[in-house]
């Protein structure tokens, strides 16, 4: 299959630094329904790696697509959703199959085209929603589990930015201009970062040789470079410059997707909250699990604007004795953009 790659920042780094590298690799299977029997065509993975490293609420970026985005199957006729073993007759939910047999109350967050022959056709985010739905439809389901695909849903919004397409030829101009100023020996989530501001930096330099008509071409790469890493703050901030400005063709769809990504991905992080603390509250829970999930929490708030109850998560973990040390420079820089420093 051909996934929609974030652009030549995490590839080029992949085969920089940690060639030769095992790629993510799927292959393409055809899947009969439980419900309703319908036949249609979805990707299993064989392989992935975590070349990109890990964004600040756990999620992990891998060189040739990321396995969460395929690994949730719908149905395009029944909307029937689960990850693949879901779809095997001996591990299906079979009390759910004869309910949604009888009646299925699954609604779709987008219109699905019944017809189609392949569930990756339908967005990730319509998916992970489905799935959210089929859970909650089952008794006694544990709220770790809600709260992960809470958290999928929500993280569906970092990739496939097809909306930027069009702009393939400058936006490679752009990106040797950043890639120059980067450290070789920065990685993963930091260079990402690094590389999102250096596009605003590149866009904001009047002294630069930057065509005028690539300045704002450059401040929405570097929302999308935020974006792509989970900061939804800086994304919004970046192409908060661009209010008011009249943009080329294409470009305006760009930023309507950037600011369409935010908000849906707001949407199911809040949803992921309660679920969250529920998690965290749960007796006899490990100590590491439940600092993780105070950080995880303190992380969303400040995603949310919520600053006051992301510093009342996150300053106390710096108290915690023994607390691993690369999650203590995450805590203090969280606790750092928080205060927007």
């Amino acid at each position: 299959m051909r996934f929609s790659r974030l652009g030549p920042a995490i590839l080029l780094a992949a085969l920089v630094l940690h060639s030769p590298l095992r790629a993510t690799t799927t292959e393409e299977v055809k899947v009969t329904c439980p419900v309703c029997a319908n036949e249609f065509l979805a990707d299993e993975w064989a392989s992935t790696n975590n070349v990109g490293g890990y964004d600040r609420d756990f999620l992990k970026h891998a060189a040739g697509g990321q396995v969460f985005i395929i690994s949730c199957w719908t149905c395009p006729q029944c909307r029937y959703t689960g990850f693949p073993s879901g779809f095997k007759a001996d591990k299906a939910p079979k009390q759910l199959i004869e309910r949604l047999k009888k009646e299925n109350p699954l609604r779709p967050a987008e219109p699905i085209d019944p017809k189609l022959e392949h569930s990756r056709k339908i967005p990730a985010w319509v998916r992970y929603d489905l799935l959210i739905q089929v859970l909650k439809l089952q008794r006694e389901v544990e709220p770790g589990r809600l709260a992960f695909v809470h958290l999928r849903t929500a993280q569906t919004q970092r990739f496939g930015w097809t909306s930027l397409e069009r702009f393939e030829t400058r936006r490679e101009v752009l990106w040797k201009k950043v890639w120059a100023s980067i450290p070789k020996d920065t990685r993963g989530y930091d260079r990402e970062i690094a590389c999102a501001r250096q596009y605003e930096k590149l866009a904001q330099d009047a002294t630069s040789d930057l065509a005028d008509e690539n300045r704002p071409l450059a401040v929405v790469l570097a929302a999308v470079q935020y974006k792509s890493r989970g900061e939804d703050p800086d994304a919004a901030r970046a192409i908060s410059s661009l209010t008011g400005k009249k943009l080329e063709p294409g470009l305006q769809e760009v930023v309507e997707d950037i600011n369409a990504r935010i908000a849906r991905e707001k949407v199911y992080l809040k949803r992921a909250v309660p679920y969250l603390e529920a998690q965290a509250a749960e007796k006899g829970r490990d100590e590491k699990e439940v600092t993780n999930l105070r950080y995880l929490l303190g992380v969303i708030h400040r995603k949310l604007g919520e600053n006051e109850k992301a510093l009342g998560l996150l300053e106390p973990l710096l108290e915690i004795d023994g607390i691993p040390e690369g999650l203590r420079a995450w805590v203090q820089d969280e606790i750092a953009k928080t205060k927007g420093g």
